[in-house]
């Protein structure tokens, strides 16, 4: 189980031994140490528990009918939580005060609907977006998900992506899930696309794909749409609202407590901060080894025939 905000915050004050909300340590200055200690309890366990913090790509429709102008409140299908990315792309009309195609963050409002915010900020202090009209058509709102166009090499990655971890397409008619493919890697100095590695029985890909910057680019340059779907772990989300949790279990987040009183200690001078930073690097070496390495093994499917003999990886 997580812990909240509400939480972290008592058990840093407990160990900082500032146990009083009228203390020296403010709210405030609480929340920017305990953000500190959560974003690098996090990056050490992304790291080693990779696959407890892969998003996959999505895309969700919205009916016109499921934006309320006057509220600003649209219902979807899926949970958000406050700071989420997402890009809109209009239907027949777009929806006014929004800009197709545009990157906007979720403004979580009940578990089935969410406001649209310009930027990470605005959404984490609740200031949405006014949507004076509710287009028409079938919208859109995706992350990690596009569509190829042809004679278009580069696309933009996920917002807040620390990790690209795998990419995917599959033809744009299709909607089954079987049909998703792995896009193969491709140093970015080739000159084509001719140098696949793996080739595998059966299978040849359309195209392969190199990072650069912030962008996906594939080679060579599709001539088609295809559907596109990343597989990415994202970067840690600052804890803002009382009930926002980091999403590591409540032993983790102890540690990130633990790390938040010592930066608070070593903010006030108090001398005993070096002691506790030295006991932190114990705790977390031993929580560290002893957790169980979770199904990190690299994916391989093999497939068997009806006489029980491998045929091919995947």
């Amino acid at each position: 189980m997580s812990l909240s905000l509400s939480d972290l915050r008592t058990r840093t004050r407990f160990k900082a031994d500032e146990s009083s909300a009228a203390g020296f340590v403010t709210d405030a200055q609480l929340d920017l140490s305990i953000n500190k200690g959560c974003r690098f309890v996090y990056r050490r366990l992304s790291q080693k528990f990779e696959n407890l913090f892969i998003k996959i790509g999505f895309t969700e429709d919205i009916a016109a009918a499921s934006i309320n102008t006057a509220t600003d409140v649209i219902t979807v299908a899926r949970s958000y939580a406050s700071g989420d990315p997402v890009v809109y792309t209009a239907g027949t009309t777009v929806a006014a005060g929004l800009t197709s195609l545009s990157t906007y963050y979720a403004i979580r409002v009940t578990a089935t609907t969410i406001k649209l915010a310009a930027t990470l900020e605005l959404s984490l202090s609740g200031t949405a977006i006014d949507i004076t009209s509710a287009g028409a058509g079938t919208h859109s709102i995706s992350r990690g998900r596009f569509s190829t166009v042809a004679s278009t090499q580069a696309y933009d990655l996920p917002p807040e992506m620390m990790k690209l971890v795998r990419i995917e397409y599959r033809q744009s008619g299709s909607t089954s899930d079987n049909d998703w493919r792995k896009v193969p890697h491709l140093n970015i100095s080739s000159d084509d696309g001719s140098n696949y590695y793996p080739l595998r029985e059966g299978y040849l890909p359309e195209f392969g794909y190199a990072m650069v910057g912030n962008q996906v680019i594939f080679k060579p340059v599709p001539s088609q749409a295809y559907a596109v779907r990343i597989w990415d772990v994202p970067l840690f989300k600052k804890l803002v609202g009382t009930t926002d949790v980091p999403g590591f279990d409540e032993d983790y987040c102890e540690l990130a407590c633990e790390l938040a009183a010592i930066d608070l200690l070593g903010t006030s001078g108090e001398p005993i901060f070096g002691e506790r930073m030295k006991l932190f690097e114990v705790e977390n070496g031993l929580l560290n080894e002893t957790s169980v390495n979770r199904d990190q093994q690299p994916d391989q499917m093999v497939i068997t025939d009806t006489g029980g003999n491998d045929r091919y990886g995947r």
